[in-house]
């Protein structure tokens, strides 16, 4: 999935929403709970319980996330780490998660973003009853994100 859109703000301010655990559960819809644990300046993981409605069910997802700056553009690169932390008891931990978040300067408040995600875990339901529901929840997020900034 792909997303662009612009928001209003600076890119300390959106960098803050991914490195605050509250802020992104704020905004990240169908997140139950979130962990961040910093590692160093640059880099960071992230632990999501999501609580998907039914016919999917609870997932988790860890990643590892690096913030590369070059020039006016700041990315966040997204990977999953499956094995970096024990397995929660009925939650279906995502395994195959790649995430890039781009935000480059359109003026003096107002930055463009691109947002990309895939993954490549084997989905549990046909796609055309899976595929609509995490749509839907991506679109949702981006929005809550814009009307949190």
């Amino acid at each position: 999935m792909k997303a662009e859109f612009i928001l209003n703000t600076d890119i300390p301010t959106v960098i803050a929403q991914f490195r605050n655990a509250r802020n992104l559960i704020q905004w990240s819809v169908a997140a139950e709970t979130c962990e961040i644990y910093p590692e160093a300046d640059n880099t960071w993981e992230t632990y999501i319980c999501f609580d998907f409605p039914w016919p999917l069910r609870s997932r988790d997802l860890i990643t590892q996330n690096e913030l590369r700056v070059s020039g006016d553009t700041t990315v966040i690169l997204m990977n999953s780490i499956p094995q970096s932390r024990p397995k929660v008891t009925g939650n279906k931990r995502i395994s195959s998660y790649q995430a890039i978040w781009r935000f480059t300067p359109v003026s003096k408040k107002r930055i463009r973003v691109v947002h990309m995600v895939v993954t490549y875990d084997p989905p549990e339901f046909p796609r055309v009853l899976a595929d609509p529901i995490i749509q839907n929840k991506f679109i949702t997020s981006v929005e809550r994100l814009r009307q949190q900034i």
